[in-house]
């Protein structure tokens, strides 16, 4: 890559628009958080010898900066959602007919404040073109929503997570479990039904071999069920909230949250005489744990913050799908950026 382009980039901007000349001559930059914007548009080349392009660009005056993430209520209670179509970052797909069609009023129905709006691909979490917040999207049965709780002052310290109460449409996780879920790397989790997975330690995983029942998948791995429900076609919805041990009925695949559940602390071995009572061998950690160094789960900016992710791949656990090129090709320069 240019050394400009590398400064540029390692400096607060991102690139919003790449022009379709060979070898990646012409760029456009915007500062990161600041701006929303969508696909480049090629136009004439004459008289010059490069092509044009252009972006449509959108001043993010209500977008939290990048070390104030967006914070907001938990999917479940956010009304409206299509599909169960979930994105992260504090978007979703949502139905626009009781809220006039407008991602402002959305936002405000359940307490929030609208932070970005944008008109969505084929049922997906792309954005086909952005909006202000305040469109009339009555051209489409749905648009993607961005909100946020609202603060009081930039300076102010960003609000603690909601957490939902508990209700007939959200399964109460097991009281032995912690607040905080830890678990197993995705890839080591077995029978995950089309690689759907949720974050939050969630996947859809298939019922056969586990007798319906998340509390046997779970423990099939070594891991304790949190929580359990029936999806709504092959995704993140939920259609349905069980126990962890009730047998989901007439389906194929299940929705299951499996964590790890910490040992208590090994008590301070006792002496006898001249002689030192040895502990037993220590086990080996489980696999997917977090190494000695590490005392809590990877923390990191929420993804609406992280330039050029790849089609809005995002994997949780601090990991997406991003563009290579502007960075490259490496993960430690893409991650400094």
């Amino acid at each position: 890559e240019d050394g400009g382009v590398q400064h540029l980039l390692r400096n607060g901007f991102e690139i919003a628009g790449k022009g379709p000349m060979a070898g990646g001559i012409d760029y456009i930059f915007v500062s990161v958080g600041d701006w929303r914007y969508n696909k480049a548009k090629v136009g004439a080349t004459h008289p010059s010898d490069h092509p044009s392009f252009s972006i449509q660009l959108h001043w993010n005056t209500k977008v939290p900066s990048k070390t104030h993430a967006p914070v907001c209520a938990p999917f479940q209670q956010w009304p409206s959602i299509d599909n169960g179509v979930t994105c992260g970052g504090c978007q979703a797909l949502v139905l626009g007919k009781d809220y006039s069609h407008r991602c402002d009023s959305y936002c405000a129905s359940f307490g929030h404040v609208c932070l970005a709006a944008a008109e969505e691909v084929d049922e997906t979490c792309q954005e086909k073109s952005t909006y202000s917040c305040d469109t009339d999207f009555s051209f489409t049965s749905d648009m993607l929503c961005t909100c946020g709780l609202p603060r009081e002052s930039e300076g102010e310290s960003p609000p603690e997570e909601v957490t939902p109460a508990p209700s007939k449409d959200v399964a109460v996780p097991n009281e032995d479990v912690g607040a905080e879920i830890d678990c197993a790397d995705f890839g080591q989790w077995p029978d995950i039904d089309g690689g759907v997975i949720c974050g939050g330690c969630k996947a859809l995983v298939l019922t056969g071999p586990y007798g319906n029942r998340c509390d046997q998948y779970c423990e099939s791995f070594g891991h304790v069920c949190v929580d359990a429900a029936e999806e709504q076609e092959e995704s993140c919805g939920v259609k349905a909230a069980y126990r962890c041990d009730e047998v989901i009925p007439e389906t194929s695949d299940m929705l299951c949250t499996c964590g790890r559940v910490s040992s208590p602390p090994a008590e301070k071995p006792t002496s006898s005489g001249e002689e030192t009572a040895r502990a037993p061998d220590a086990e080996q950690p489980p696999i997917g744990a977090l190494p000695p160094t590490m005392t809590s789960p990877m923390t990191c900016a929420d993804f609406a913050a992280w330039p050029d992710i790849d089609q809005g791949v995002t994997c949780g656990a601090c990991m997406a799908l991003v563009l290579a090129a502007p960075y490259g090709g490496r993960c430690d320069q893409y991650c400094e950026s």
